[in-house]
């Protein structure tokens, strides 16, 4: 189950979301000396702000097709094994560049 929002701004594209799974598994877990079937219930948040470089630096990317991207995530997950349970947070910054083929 998730729920994710969008948001255009004139000034950066900004995507927030929040997302929930249960896991079951039907075989033991076998790096463990156990005969409990593993259960997991993860809740994963996100927000991702995208911007144009040629908005910040007009004269490297004058067309602006050159993006950078910088995202969040926070993981919380909770299981009935202790070797699962964990939060963990990341972040990321990447640049993608967009082009057309028929041009």
């Amino acid at each position: 189950m998730s729920f994710r929002l969008n948001f255009a701004f004139p000034w950066a594209y900004i995507s927030v979301g929040d997302a929930l799974s249960f896991n079951d598994y039907k075989k033991e877990d076998t790096s463990i000396n156990s005969n409990i079937l593993r259960s997991d219930v993860t809740n994963t948040f996100d927000i991702m702000a995208t911007k144009a470089v040629g908005d910040i630096f007009p004269i490297f990317d004058p067309k602006k097709s050159l993006f950078m991207n910088f995202s969040y995530e926070k993981v919380i997950s909770e299981a009935n094994i202790i070797n699962y349970d964990y939060i963990a947070d990341s972040f990321s910054l990447s640049f993608s560049k967009s082009f057309h083929l028929n041009k």
